[in-house]
């Protein structure tokens, strides 16, 4: 039983971030919509580079372990 756990949990983990990220991207392209002819595009633009940045942290430190 503990075993099945651990083989899905890193499938899991994999599957969480990429849901988690695109439902970020998501809320920002909203915000982009929304407000992306003023001067906040700037800091929707610097929110997307800090979800990618985070996408690829965790899954990076998710392989290495």
């Amino acid at each position: 039983m503990t075993h099945d756990y651990f083989l899905l949990l890193y499938p899991d983990m994999w599957l969480y971030t990429s849901a988690m990220g695109l439902e970020k991207m998501t809320a920002l392209a909203l915000y982009w919509h929304i407000f992306g002819r003023s001067t906040t595009q700037y800091l929707i633009l610097a929110l997307a580079g800090c979800v990618v940045w985070w996408m690829f942290a965790r899954v990076r430190f998710l392989v290495i372990g």
